[in-house]
């Protein structure tokens, strides 16, 4: 998972974090939400060190666009739901949540 898709999922973490979900979902979304906060508050870091350090406009983007494409060590489970849960979500918050959000069609 790069930081540019992690940083492209907070908009579906923050939708599901006003769901009523149940509590093994809710522990879940809690741990997810934990380590992409930790993952952002050092990509925001290495941007502040970028964008405040002494490089070109052209080495700047450089390194930003390795930045967000960085892979990060991803070990943290999928929230799971089932396509039979009552959430409202649209396609698009689906593909900013891959890897993070994974829907089933059997209950879960």
């Amino acid at each position: 998972m790069t930081y540019g898709a992690l940083n492209n999922a907070v908009p579906v973490l923050n939708k599901l974090v006003l769901q009523n979900l149940r509590l093994r979902q809710a522990y879940q979304l809690t741990k997810i939400a934990k380590r992409v906060n930790d993952e952002l508050a050092f990509f925001n870091a290495k941007y502040q060190e970028i964008m405040n350090g002494d490089f070109p406009d052209d080495e700047k983007i450089k390194m930003m666009n390795e930045l967000l494409n960085f892979e990060v060590e991803w070990d943290v489970e999928p929230l799971v739901f089932s396509v039979n849960d009552d959430l409202i979500l649209s396609a698009s918050d689906l593909e900013m949540g891959r890897g993070l959000v994974e829907i089933r069609e059997e209950p879960t």
